[in-house]
């Protein structure tokens, strides 16, 4: 089963937002011990599990953290091959 830290998950989507506002986007997120992190990341996070697009399991590791596992199949059409091949080496 793949899945990804929601930690990890939350400082992606930041570093997205930046990435493609080009710093402009700095009300959308705030500094948190470990990283950038969404305001109200607890409500994006309720509401993809309440529309069945993702859930939420413990991890089993070192860190106190959920995993996010996706409930439906990666659809990649929306993406180039070059975007394609940016997902895969990450």
């Amino acid at each position: 089963m793949r899945f990804i830290t929601a930690r990890r998950l939350l400082r992606l989507l930041v570093c997205g937002i930046i990435i493609n506002n080009d710093g402009r986007a700095r009300s959308l997120y705030c500094h948190n011990y470990y990283g950038p992190i969404l305001y109200k990341h607890e409500v994006l996070i309720a509401y993809l599990q309440e529309i069945e697009v993702i859930d939420l399991r413990p991890y089993d590791g070192p860190f106190e953290v959920d995993c996010i596992i996706s409930l439906n199949k990666f659809d990649d059409a929306m993406f180039s091959q070059e975007e394609l091949d940016v997902l895969k080496d990450g």
